[in-house]
């Protein structure tokens, strides 16, 4: 039997990722299954409120 992981089209890396985003400046950002066709981000806490 096929794992899903098995059937991706592009493989997954743990890198470490960079993220610019100033209203989630006080939260942490992890990031996961990074591939060609994109990431998963998780974020804790709520953005800031616009100034």
């Amino acid at each position: 039997m096929e794992r899903p992981e098995d059937a991706r089209r592009h493989p997954r890396h743990q890198l470490p990722v960079y993220v610019e985003a100033p209203a989630w400046e006080h939260s942490p950002i992890e990031a996961k299954d990074v591939s060609a066709g994109g990431l998963y981000l998780t974020v804790r806490g709520l953005p800031a409120p616009p100034r």
